[in-house]
């Protein structure tokens, strides 16, 4: 029986979070045997570990007196250069730090990690004023290289770059779903993937994360800024009446939506009942959803005129104008502020790159016929005749610097190897239609797969062997890797059901054996075969990286042979693999 007195009862708090991240689904760790790396303490027995630590953070609730107590309380315990960071989402680093010793802040900054940390990509980094820049730089480092993330570098602004571009975005939404009398369900089917945007859409992207959470970073903001713009931070009053009435979402068995048995029911907001959800239509959101590419679905809305068009219209217009405006107060560049919401909050594109493919000059003219206070920096890239933040020239990808006032290239690490890049400098060795072959340099040569279904067909076999007699011939080492979001999801099933249709027998047989020699010959090639997987690698993807000297795979990997689900045996050599 566990007692006051017990050690497992002060660690009960801490032990059973770590089973939520272990056990949870998807567990937080990618690997449960990693699980004994974690060891669970508390604030009564353990201070004294911290002496053992070259990197402490803290994740105590939002609450600046909070954080100044319980960084007093374990200073005395931590080795001078230890370097200490908060994971808050929005409260000023250096308040929180405002009474601590000089030799403290000097190691001290913001690391803000985005939930869930296994899977989103953002790490924001928010130095204090005095914060060490070698400080800056290995926690940029090693966030990048050892855990894998995005780094966007932040001022010490309220909620910073994401959390802040986010909280605007989200009540914008709310905002507007009472401008345009539209109902819960209207709004997330409008808002979800007609949007680019996760099914979670907005309504249910709140119930996943809390209404508690949401209203806590929306008042860190509000309480932040000033004049006019704390009206950008106000949410109807029946979103907050939802988080006074307990209706939190998941984690209290309801919010905007509820299960009941097999019925899933969404709340109306004037009566807070819960009714059935019911079909969507409005043409602009029939006719987005048919479109796989977000700016053709932009296009689609922007250029329509029901209700839905409006609300996404209004919506992606007055969060563009908000982001332009903060440009220079929350970040000196428009990359940090895209790559924010792409890597922390899953947005197809920022609010700069949104613009990209779409007629830019054209839609400015629009806000400014509907009365709208276009940013100086933006009337002054279109008079200089640049239409687009962004541009890719000879594979190098640029963006528009509002202080330099003209192109910059995205800068990379010199470790970092971009394929398209390579094309500027010479560097293909062989193209095709189904993948180009880079001169990686030391003598490696670098196969892309680039058919847009990221499948293996007839003419990426025949471009393998293409680059398999080149590698013989003339280099030490081949990597093989892809283009798109997954690395290859697999054969060509249309073409074979049509093989199938057509009884043509001899044409599988041949296409079976073309592909297994070809993967054989990635196994017992004389040079070095690498396969640099990632995303879904599945059928004869997977069989192909199984016959290669060494696979490399990235974090998230979705890897296997989905033949042996639907009773069939692979086909292409990975069986003799097993």
């Amino acid at each position: 029986k566990l007692t006051l007195e017990s050690l497992a009862f002060r660690n009960k708090i801490a032990e059973a979070n770590k089973q939520k991240a272990v056990n949870g689904r998807p567990p937080m760790v990618m690997s449960k045997e990693d699980a004994d790396l974690i060891t669970v303490g508390n604030m009564e027995d353990n201070l004294s570990w911290l002496s053992e630590c070259d990197w402490i953070v803290e994740v105590v609730p939002e609450n600046l007196d909070i954080k100044k107590a319980v960084l007093k309380s374990v200073q005395p315990y931590i080795k001078p250069g230890t370097i200490v960071t908060t994971n808050t989402s929005g409260i000023s680093v250096n308040r929180i730090v405002e009474e601590m010793p000089l030799e403290f802040r000097q190691y001290w900054l913001g690391t803000h990690f985005f939930n869930p940390v296994r899977y989103m990509k953002l790490l924001e980094i928010i130095p204090c004023n005095d914060t060490l820049p070698e400080v800056v730089r290995f926690m940029a480092d090693f966030g990048e290289r050892v855990l894998g993330k995005g780094i966007v570098y932040c001022k010490d602004t309220p909620n910073f770059i994401a959390n802040r571009l986010g909280v605007r975005t989200s009540v914008s939404f709310t905002q507007k779903t009472d401008e345009f009398n539209l109902s819960i369900d209207e709004v997330d089917a409008i808002a979800g993937p007609a949007m680019g945007r996760p099914k979670t859409a907005v309504y249910g992207l709140a119930d996943l994360v809390g209404l508690d959470i949401s209203v806590a970073s929306c008042s860190t903001v509000y309480n932040n800024v000033s004049g006019e713009e704390k009206e950008l931070f106000i949410r109807p009053a029946w979103y907050n009446e939802m988080a006074t009435r307990g209706l939190l979402g998941n984690k209290a068995g309801g919010g905007f939506y509820k299960k009941v048995g097999k019925d899933k029911l969404v709340i109306d907001v004037k009566t807070f009942d819960y009714r059935p959800m019911k079909s969507v239509s409005f043409p602009s959101l029939d006719a987005a959803l048919k479109e796989k590419s977000f700016i053709k679905k932009m296009e689609i809305f922007f250029e329509s005129d029901d209700v839905a068009a409006q609300f996404v219209w209004r919506h992606q217009r007055d969060v563009f104008l908000y982001a332009a405006a903060k440009l220079g107060e929350i970040s000196d560049d428009i990359l940090n502020m895209d790559r924010a919401m792409r890597w922390g909050y899953n947005f197809p594109a920022g609010p700069f790159e949104m613009w990209n493919g779409l007629d830019l000059p054209k839609y400015i003219a629009r806000m400014e016929a509907e009365g709208c206070q276009i940013p100086a920096w933006v009337k002054e890239m279109l008079a200089a005749g640049i239409t687009s933040f962004y541009k890719t020239e000879a594979g190098v990808e640029y963006y528009y610097c509002a202080v330099a006032k003209k192109y910059v290239p995205v800068q990379h690490k010199p470790e970092v190897i971009v394929l398209p890049e390579l094309k500027a400098q010479n560097k293909v060795v062989l193209s095709d239609p189904a993948g180009s072959l880079y001169d990686i340099g030391d003598g490696v040569v670098c196969l892309q797969l680039t058919n847009k279904s990221t499948f293996i067909n007839g003419a990426a076999i025949d471009f393998i062997k293409k680059v398999q007699e080149e590698l013989n011939q003339n280099w030490e080492g081949l990597v093989i890797t892809g283009s798109g979001s997954n690395f290859c999801t697999g054969n060509d099933l249309a073409w074979v059901m049509e093989q199938i249709n057509n009884k043509n027998w001899d044409a599988i047989d041949a296409a079976l054996k073309n592909a297994q020699d070809t993967f054989m010959a990635i196994k017992y090639s004389d040079k070095p075969v690498v396969a640099a997987v990632y995303g879904q690698t599945r059928g004869s993807g997977c069989e192909m990286a199984m016959q290669a000297a060494g696979i490399q795979l990235a974090g998230e990997t979705s890897m296997g042979l989905v033949d042996f689900s639907a009773g069939l045996v692979p086909a292409h050599g990975a069986v003799k693999e097993l």
